[in-house]
């Protein structure tokens, strides 16, 4: 399986030069996810509805759904870029479960960390059958 590339990216931001728009409510287009993807110190990513706040670092990146109302809010020092896709960045996966956050592994794999239980174990046995 090749690795999704995303259509558009963001320049890389830094504390200064954050955008006010990402730091009100706003909401990517339908069909469209995003993935903020910080690259230096620590960004709190709020999901409006469902409510969820996490704060996103390095090891820890947090997933746009399309159409989801969100916001970013500065928590000190940080360097970030967000990525646009035309489909689930997690690939043919697509689940629709209110995922926001999962844990960057080496060579680009993804951790279900966030995933529930039963939901990890049926994708972990899918990528064993690859």
């Amino acid at each position: 399986m090749s690795a999704l590339v995303p259509y558009k990216s963001t320049p890389v931001f830094d504390e200064n030069a954050l955008p006010a728009g990402l730091r009100k409510e706003h909401r990517t287009k339908m069909g469209v996810w995003g993935v903020i993807k910080v690259l230096e110190g620590r960004l709190r990513y709020t999901v409006l509805d469902p409510m969820s706040e996490t704060i996103l670092d390095p090891d820890h990146s947090g997933l746009v759904l399309p159409d989801q109302p969100h916001r970013v809010d500065l928590v000190g020092a940080v360097r970030l870029q967000v990525e646009f896709y035309d489909r689930h960045p997690l690939g043919e996966l697509q689940l629709e479960l209110p995922l926001h956050r999962w844990r960057r592994l080496p060579q680009k794999s993804w951790s279900t960390a966030s995933i529930p239980h039963c939901v990890s174990t049926s994708l972990t046995s899918q990528a064993r059958q690859r």
